[in-house]
């Protein structure tokens, strides 16, 4: 049930993002907002140390350099309890 409001809340913020004016610094960054899309959700709970259980959602068709996607991602969730780590793949683009 978290998981589908999380997916739904990215969604969500990766549309309002597909519309952002095309000079916004995020559109500058290399993304392939035709194949944009989560592929996974995970809770993770390290096992072999203290570290805070956190929430990994798994963005394909984005370069793990896209720091200003990521921070319009997380400004545009809602809190969920535990921190969400946004996780950008781009074997697609290559």
């Amino acid at each position: 049930m978290v998981a589908q409001k999380i997916k739904a809340a990215v969604e969500q913020a990766i549309a309002k993002a597909r519309k952002l004016p095309k000079d916004h610094p995020v559109k500058a960054e290399v993304i392939d907002w035709t194949d944009l899309r989560i592929v996974d959700i995970e809770l993770v709970a390290p096992l072999l140390s203290d570290d805070q259980i956190y929430i990994r959602v798994l963005i394909e068709a984005a370069t793990p350099d896209c720091p200003g996607f990521c921070q319009f991602i997380w400004e545009n969730i809602p809190p969920f309890g535990m921190p969400v780590i946004i996780v950008l793949n781009h074997d697609l683009l290559f």
